[in-house]
């Protein structure tokens, strides 16, 4: 499968892990419709996804649009609600885009191993640089399985993920409980 993208504008994150996320279902851009693809990028158009802190009205709306033109199911999850659909992921068929930093950033969540989730995050300046810092998280990790090679740029420790306040240099967790969203999307 050909490697994820990196966003190209500052406030694209959101719609470019959504993206990357299709295509891991999909295995391939071909089999991507074009109007889920146009629909992604009509948010772009609102300078991203969430207005205020919490998603705007066409994001509900979007994410219905999705679920139906691409035949995924869609759930979505807010506040308090998101740790608890997060330890319940399964990574069968499905992942996951989470807000992190306090809703200021959204990365891909595509795998679990061993106590820490593999992700994908689209802001190339975060993860250019190989970083490690213990028990946080690993920029541009190994990857395990060549199949995962330009998919994964980041492993994040579980407990590390799901803090609230006091991370590490660098950020890489959900922050603060109101700000935190979770839109995970699998093959029925």
């Amino acid at each position: 499968m050909q490697p994820l993208a990196y966003q190209i504008l500052p406030y694209s994150c959101w719609v470019t892990s959504m993206l990357n996320g299709l295509l891991i279902l999909y295995g391939n851009k071909n089999r991507m419709s074009g109007l889920v693809y146009r629909l992604l990028h009509d948010v772009l158009t609102e300078d991203g996804v969430f207005t205020q802190g919490k998603p705007g009205n066409d994001f509900s709306t979007i994410l219905a649009a999705i679920q139906v033109r691409s035949k995924l199911k869609v759930h979505h999850y807010d506040d308090v609600a998101v740790a608890d659909a997060i330890r319940q992921l399964t990574f069968n068929g499905q992942v996951a885009i989470c807000s992190v930093n306090s809703g200021t950033h959204a990365i891909l969540l595509i795998g679990k191993k061993g106590g820490w989730f593999e992700a994908f995050d689209p802001d190339w300046d975060s993860v250019k640089r190989k970083r490690e810092i213990p028990d946080a998280y690993i920029t541009q990790p190994e990857a395990s399985r060549k199949s995962r090679r330009g998919q994964i740029n980041l492993l994040i420790e579980e407990n590390y993920l799901l803090r609230s306040r006091g991370g590490k240099r660098g950020g890489n967790h959900l922050g603060a409980v109101c700000a935190r969203t979770l839109t995970v999307i699998e093959k029925p």
